[in-house]
Formats: C-alpha cells, sequence, structure tokens
C-alpha cells in the first residue's frame, strides 16, 4: 500500500528505490556502523576497483581505492572507499574498529610496516600486528595462520 501511494504520487520507481537506498545509507552510517568492533583477529586489504570496464576508445573509468576488514572470528567483513592509503588513514579506520590488542594480519604494504628495519606501524598503536610478504611467498613458514 505504502509503495503504490509513493510512486503514484509521480516518484519513479527508480527514485523510489535510490530514496530508500539514501535512506538504508544514513541508517547504517548513524546506527551500526559506530557500534561496530572487530574481537578476533583482522585481516585487512586495500585495492584499487573500478566501476567500468576500460572502454574501446581510451577514455578511462573511475577508479577508486577501498579498505576492507574481515574478523575471522564473527566472520564480519567491513569495507571503506578510501582518498589514499596512507597511514593515518588506515590507522583511523582501524582503531575505529578495532580495540587495541586485536590480532592484525596484513600485507607488507608501507602503511603498515617500515620494511627497512622490519618494524610494525601498527604496533604502536597497540595492535599485536603480524604481515607477510607475498613478493616472497604467501604461507608463512614459522606463522601458517597468516
Amino acid at each position: 500500500m505504502g509503495e503504490k501511494s509513493i510512486l503514484s504520487s509521480g516518484c519513479s520507481k527508480t527514485s523510489y528505490f535510490q530514496l530508500i537506498r539514501k535512506a538504508m545509507d544514513l541508517y547504517w552510517k548513524k546506527k551500526v556502523l559506530p557500534y561496530i568492533k572487530l574481537p578476533g583477529p583482522v585481516e585487512m586489504d586495500e585495492t584499487l576497483i573500478s566501476r567500468k570496464r576500460w572502454n574501446p576508445f581510451g577514455k578511462m573509468p573511475k577508479l577508486k581505492w577501498a579498505f576492507g576488514m574481515f574478523c575471522r572470528e564473527s566472520r564480519i567483513p567491513i569495507i571503506f572507499y578510501i582518498k589514499n592509503k596512507t597511514h593515518w588513514t588506515l590507522c583511523q579506520i582501524t582503531k575505529a574498529y578495532a580495540d587495541p590488542g586485536t590480532i592484525i594480519l596484513t600485507d607488507c604494504h608501507s602503511a603498515y610496516v617500515t620494511l627497512s628495519n622490519g618494524k610494525s606501524k601498527l604496533s604502536n598503536h597497540g595492535f599485536y600486528h603480524f604481515w607477510i610478504n607475498h613478493s616472497e611467498f604467501y604461507v608463512h613458514g614459522k606463522y601458517p595462520f597468516i
């Protein structure tokens, strides 16, 4: 009944669903995300994604960086669009959704690890940080859970 009254008032079906999508997005940001804490080992990674395929006429698609966190214990995934993948940006998101003392599993990206001396940048914020260098191997010999 409510859907027909909104649609019959001159609102198209696509704008109706856009309104619902915006309302759910606002609800998610205000009521759900502030209360999520990832308890167990958390896997983190970043990637470059696009919404369209490459155009054969030379027009490049719009590319965005995405940052994802996945808790192995609770099986909760969280994905964000980010403007850059600097240590400050990724660390703010990590501190918002994981408490100090949480085990963090990453690759050896420069936002997480200083490779010249082999020290973790996330351990300075109270996290137990394990990382793997994918150019050497994909499963760590000493720590196979990474």
